[in-house]
């Protein structure tokens, strides 16, 4: 077994220890005491971007003022936002990246309390953030996977916590996602396969969804790119239908993410352009909570999952097509150019 299958495998024990963590003693005291109010900011790199996205989409879905920023950009171009943001959430699996120093000290130049998500309380961020919040996914040397799931469920779980409704029938739900998950891994040889094929079958490959599930997409090309090297695009569906799929056709392999969910409109908008993009001789498959099938496949069963928790389960195919390939093609496994902390800015 490869070290990163070992990693992907550990997702669910990781996401049943952030669950009983929070759910009662010290974790539930730091959910039930988190600042809120005014517009929240939501920072972060990489895969922990990716969660602040979806985050800003979820706690403005429970008629919260959020907004989310790349870490690097609020350095560069945006750190204005901390003067009118409370709090800031940072997200950072390490918390010692090369832009969480300058953040921290631009928040503190502009009096902005700081609520850190990340997987080390001796890191920079884990020091200094005013509040911070351990995602309990465990060791992770590889990409981020462990670090990816939890970090999504437990700002779910401070989006709900602030919208009043926290309760034990939420830890449940992360329970449930992680029996979910479990079983997903299990099936990893047979979805690990059918998307192999169709990426060899494929001169180019684009992920796209609405939403959460366009943060999904982001996070999978990203997926494929740090683990068997492969360049794959993302866009959201509006971004492509407004000028990107005039370069869809023949050769195209198109992994739709349709969870449904409160809007389903977003849900029918996916799946129309997946027929528009058939008949013009496109491949397409589509991914709803972690089951994939072709348009001329029935839907899975209804699961009840939230849909800003389905990127937990979408992603899971993807991470195990990603370590299969890389196996498959003899590569070396490891990064070529960086390392699990990026320090260069």
């Amino acid at each position: 077994m490869s070290e990163l299958l070992y990693e992907l495998l550990e997702q669910p024990a990781a996401l049943r220890n952030l669950a009983a963590y929070y759910q009662h003693g010290a974790g539930s005291e730091l959910l039930a005491g988190l600042p809120s109010g005014g517009q929240t900011l939501l920072t972060g790199m990489g895969a922990s971007y990716h969660v602040a996205m979806i985050g800003a989409l979820m706690l403005q879905s429970c008629g919260q003022n959020a907004i989310a920023c790349e870490a690097s950009e609020l350095i560069n171009y945006s750190g204005s936002l901390l003067r009118a943001c409370a709090p800031l959430i940072y997200i950072s699996q390490s918390g010692s990246s090369g832009e969480v120093a300058p953040t921290l000290a631009m928040a503190k130049a502009f009096g902005a309390r700081v609520i850190g998500l990340g997987n080390h309380a001796d890191s920079v961020l884990g020091r200094q953030a005013d509040i911070s919040l351990l995602v309990t996914a465990g060791a992770e040397e590889l990409i981020a996977s462990k670090t990816y799931l939890n970090s999504l469920a437990l700002v779910w779980l401070m989006a709900r916590q602030w919208a009043g409704s926290l309760n034990a029938a939420d830890f449940a739900l992360i329970l449930r996602i992680a029996d979910q998950a479990e079983r997903i891994l299990a099936a990893r040889e047979r979805s690990a396969a059918r998307l192999m094929e169709f990426f060899a079958q494929s001169s180019h490959i684009l992920f796209l969804g609405h939403g959460p599930h366009a943060v999904t997409a982001r996070q999978a090309a990203m997926t494929m790119a740090e683990w068997p090297k492969r360049i794959a695009l993302h866009f959201s569906i509006g971004a492509f239908r407004h000028g990107f799929i005039e370069t869809a056709g023949k050769g195209s392999g198109v992994i739709l993410f349709a969870a449904p969910g409160k809007t389903a409109a977003s849900a029918e908008s996916t799946l129309r352009l997946g027929a528009e993009l058939a008949e013009v001789g496109a491949q397409v498959l589509v991914m709803e909570n972690g089951a994939l099938r072709g348009l001329d496949e029935p839907a899975p069963s209804p699961s009840g999952t939230d849909e800003f928790l389905s990127p937990m389960l979408d992603i899971l195919p993807i991470q195990c097509c990603a370590e299969a390939m890389a196996r498959a093609d003899g590569r070396i496994p490891g990064f070529r150019y960086i390392s699990k902390i990026v320090s260069t800015l």
